[in-house]
């Protein structure tokens, strides 16, 4: 009882241990214990960014937002598996109104820096939507979709990979994939998850080979 009791004033464990959000949340920061902590490719794309030979940088979601993300100085550009880059449908009739709206200088940092993200937000998905919506993988490669949902997600990040790559010059990026049901409750086996993942991620593997 004397050892357990003195191992167990020494050692230190991550607040909400085996709580589904907090154990979330410590892995999408690496940063257990802090509320406030920013994601950990956030941080990462912010170090890159801001070194004193700053590589060109991005962030992109094949899944919608994660914390995993945030705090970053560079908002991600969200990709939808099959549908491409999420853009304002009504850009072109409405973009002269918007940079009318956009236009003025305020006296605010707050306003200002809303109209700085709202224009460079739309400008960069109209760009980079048209470039990925006509963009296809070199090696024709197939990934598997039949109840597969990593796949479309990762067939997406290939071909920003090779957008990347070959037009825009980008040195370093973070690209997000999720896939969930991990929590089954029931059973303990996953198998069918991994067997998911792995003929997800070996399509993957492949294309990465392919593209050097």
């Amino acid at each position: 009882d004397d050892y357990m009791n003195s191992w167990k004033t020494t050692k230190e464990f991550p607040p909400g241990l085996y709580s589904h959000n907090s154990m979330s949340d410590d892995t999408w920061t690496i940063h257990s214990g802090y509320r406030d902590a920013k994601g950990v490719l956030g941080r990462m794309v912010n170090q890159l960014s801001n070194q004193n030979n700053p590589y060109k940088s991005a962030m992109y979601t094949m899944n919608g937002y994660s914390r995993m993300l945030d705090g970053g100085i560079l908002t991600p550009e969200t990709i939808d598996p099959g549908e491409g880059v999420v853009r304002f449908t009504e850009f072109t009739p409405l973009e002269h109104d918007i940079g009318n709206l956009t236009g003025y200088e305020s006296e605010s940092v707050f306003p200002e820096t809303f109209a700085s993200a709202l224009q460079k937000s739309l400008i960069s998905t109209e760009q980079f939507g048209a470039d990925l919506e006509n963009s296809t993988l070199e090696s024709n490669r197939s990934f598997p979709r039949d109840n597969n949902w990593l796949g479309p997600q990762l067939e997406e990040v290939s071909k920003v990979i090779q957008l990347d790559s070959t037009k825009n010059n980008m040195e370093r990026a973070a690209y997000y994939t999720s896939i969930g049901g991990f929590d089954t409750h029931g059973t303990v086996d996953i198998a069918d998850l991994m067997q998911e993942i792995d003929d997800a991620v070996d399509a993957f593997a492949e294309e990465m080979k392919y593209q050097g």
